[in-house]
């Protein structure tokens, strides 16, 4: 089970921060332990349903969400209208369970078959107690839990639950909101109507947000014709005999800023011959592992290479930044502070994965924190910052790895890694990982990182830089002085200089400059500075004058 403590706004004086932070933040990591692992309650059999009721000639779909919070469908009529009643009000109203009849399950796994072990996570909805109210339904107990749940959070931006229901609500009140997401989902549908959950994916890709579905359609029309004419050495997937090339991070729509269909993706990946991909989606697993199940049916089918490998992964938004979980089993919680986050990846068997270690304060991570490597990230800014990583000494048994992270199907394998090994089996793979024998590989970064490493570039990047590796060295010194997991703070010059260093924003900084507007013209002033230490983050925020803190709990 999980808490979250989001205690605060005790007002202070300016000259009490450093000595107050400190102490607070000791005091806090002596009483921080682990505890065990999540608390489950046995429940009767539930199932919910999310309908898209036929009216008239229109689609007619049922979505099945298990306790988890996993969205199944189950197509009715074919595309035949554009008339779509939505019943948000039946969100979690309790209905049979549906699978498809071809499909073979050798064993349920969590959480994507919690409803049908008759489980559910009490961390998402603690208050379904049917063996107390066995008059109410999973609606009752849980519609508003699952809308409004923090612990459903993405990237502590969206719950999809919530964006569900708002698209929902858009479709029976905006006539012309309706029209343009029906004629979206029919173009999304057609892309993906060899596939058999193609009406299934596009009712959900519907239920995103529409700039999703939209980025989606377009990108997956250009991305072919882009590929088609680049060199093949910046796009093909090659390897030699023992070698495995594999993408190390692509998003399903079990995130909220992807509509991906599984299916569509494990095509697309094969095509490109890949023998493995992470299913790496926001806060959930439970896409991954329909994935396994899906590449299982495929294979079965003759329709996906034998030993092409689906491996559960997981990206976690945690208090310092972004890291992914490979090999993992059960679900890893958004919130934690980083150091705890890499420790329950590891007691899971996995691999742990910096996700941007350009940003500021991500080298002293790498270097304080047990990483099995890092991603090399597209962009001006992160490439700069990453290849002096790359050429740091410290840093030598840290490795470097290339992922596509992709939202969409046809971007799978345009950056992709290496792993040394004379099978696919996942064992064979995640022992061959803990030993290092992997590494980056494919064109398509080369580019980019020829451009930094050249003059004149390099030495803009290195005079703006310089400001960064001050601001590494302060917050590494304060890590020791206070002896904890994790110092960052904020200034007024870092956004400014993170933009100009990427170039996109440096006309826009050079024009503050002149007319006397950049915050470059004044001394940096503190923003907030926080604090971690096991469970728990301590944040001073200085325009308020503010403490807060935060926790993250699991037993």
């Amino acid at each position: 089970m999980l808490l979250h403590i989001n205690a605060v706004r005790l007002r202070t004086r300016a000259w009490l921060v450093p000595a107050t932070a400190c102490l607070v933040a000791s005091v806090a990591g002596v009483y921080a332990a682990s505890t065990p692992e999540s608390l489950w309650k046995d429940i009767s059999p539930a199932q919910v349903t999310l309908g898209l009721q036929r009216e008239r000639a229109g689609l007619h779909l049922q979505v099945d969400v298990t306790g988890t919070g996993v969205l199944q469908a189950k197509p009715g009529r074919a595309w035949g209208g554009a008339a779509v009643n939505v019943q948000p009000r039946r969100l979690f109203e309790q209905v049979g369970t549906w699978l498809p009849q071809d499909l073979q399950l050798p064993e349920l796994v969590y959480p994507l078959d919690a409803g049908l072990r008759h489980r559910a996570p009490l961390e998402f909805c603690p208050f379904y107690l049917p063996e107390i109210y066995p008059e109410k339904n999973l609606d009752e107990f849980c519609h508003r839990t699952y809308v409004h749940s923090l612990l459903l959070r993405q990237a502590d931006r969206a719950n999809p639950f919530a964006v569900a229901e708002r698209q929902a609500h858009r479709l029976n009140e905006d006539s012309t909101f309706r029209y343009q997401q029906i004629a979206l989902a029919a173009l999304y549908g057609y892309a993906r109507r060899q596939g058999g959950d193609w009406g299934a994916n596009a009712t959900l890709a519907v239920l995103h947000e529409q700039k999703y579905l939209i980025e989606n359609i377009v990108a997956n029309l250009v991305i072919p014709q882009v590929v088609k004419r680049l060199p093949p050495q910046m796009v093909e997937v090659t390897a030699n005999e023992g070698e495995v090339p594999v993408d190390l991070v692509v998003r399903t729509h079990t995130s909220f800023d992807s509509v991906a269909d599984p299916e569509y993706l494990l095509r697309a990946a094969a095509a490109r011959r890949l023998r493995a991909i992470v299913i790496a989606d926001r806060n959930r697993i439970d896409g991954a592992q329909q994935a396994q199940r899906i590449a299982r049916r495929l294979k079965g089918r003759g329709e996906l290479p034998p030993d092409f490998q689906v491996i559960v992964g997981e990206q976690i938004h945690t208090r310092s930044g972004g890291v992914v979980g490979l090999f993992i089993s059960s679900r890893i919680p958004d919130g934690l502070t980083m150091a705890k986050t890499i420790e329950l990846i590891h007691r899971q068997g996995g691999l742990a994965l910096l996700s941007h270690p350009g940003v500021a304060g991500a080298p002293k991570l790498l270097k304080s924190l047990p990483f099995d490597g890092y991603l090399i990230q597209p962009g001006i800014f992160e490439m700069y910052r990453t290849m002096r990583i790359l050429y740091d000494p410290a840093l030598a048994n840290k490795t470097a790895l290339y992922a596509s992270s992709s939202p969409y199907e046809e971007g799978v394998g345009l950056s992709y890694s290496v792993i040394q090994a004379d099978s696919t089996e996942l064992s064979a793979l995640r022992d061959a990982m803990k030993e290092g024998k992997l590494w980056a590989a494919g064109g398509l970064y080369l580019p980019s990182m020829l451009l930094v490493a050249m003059p004149p570039l390099n030495k803009f990047e290195d005079i703006l830089d310089s400001y960064y590796r001050i601001h590494d060295y302060v917050e590494r010194k304060l890590m020791e002085f206070c002896k904890a997991g994790n110092i960052q703070f904020h200034t007024t010059w870092d956004q400014e200089i993170r933009r100009m260093m990427g170039l996109y924003g440096l006309p826009a900084g050079i024009r503050g400059i002149a007319n006397n507007k950049s915050p470059l013209l004044h001394a940096p002033s503190l923003i907030d500075i926080s604090a971690e230490y096991s469970w728990f983050r301590i944040t001073y925020t200085r325009p308020t004058d503010s403490w807060r803190l935060t926790a993250t709990l699991q037993w």
